[in-house]
């Protein structure tokens, strides 16, 4: 899976992906992305090229409350959701990319209210031991063997 060559090259690889295999590759970039960085640090990279899958992902992992908070901080970028990131970062007006780390500070900046709530529940969320992602994705894989 190709995430980081643009939107039409990664829906070109899902599409000969098995759906469950999908939704928990994108679920796990998902969590691994916000985890280390929170959801400022996932949009402003490439890798949220999966959002929309993610929720879907979330919802199939019944890991509905996930889903939500995902699905609201989409929203700081509109409907459809930009799965460009050129597209997705250009409402911001940031400093050239070239700097990625001053372009990072001034979008983390500018999105820290929106955020900083939905942070705060979607790692709760992830660190459930009985609740949280490695245990809805594990039951999740083995109930959809061999499609994963």
């Amino acid at each position: 899976m190709r995430i980081y060559d643009g939107p039409e090259i990664y829906l070109g690889d899902v599409a000969q992906m098995p759906t469950a295999a999908l939704l928990l590759f994108a679920c796990h970039w998902t969590q691994s992305e916000i985890q280390n960085g929170g959801l400022a640090q996932y949009f402003f990279n490439s890798t949220a090229v999966v959002a929309p899958d993610a929720v879907d992902g979330f919802r199939a992992l019944h890991m509905l409350e996930a889903a939500e908070v995902l699905q609201q901080a989409m929203m700081v970028f509109g409907s459809p959701f930009p799965r460009d990131r050129d597209e997705r970062l250009r409402p911001f007006n940031l400093p050239e990319i070239e700097d990625g780390r001053v372009a990072f500070r001034a979008f983390a900046s500018a999105t820290d209210d929106q955020f900083r709530a939905l942070d705060d529940r979607f790692w709760s969320l992830m660190a459930d031991p009985h609740e949280g992602f490695l245990a809805k994705a594990n039951s999740y894989a083995t109930d959809h063997r061999p499609n994963v």
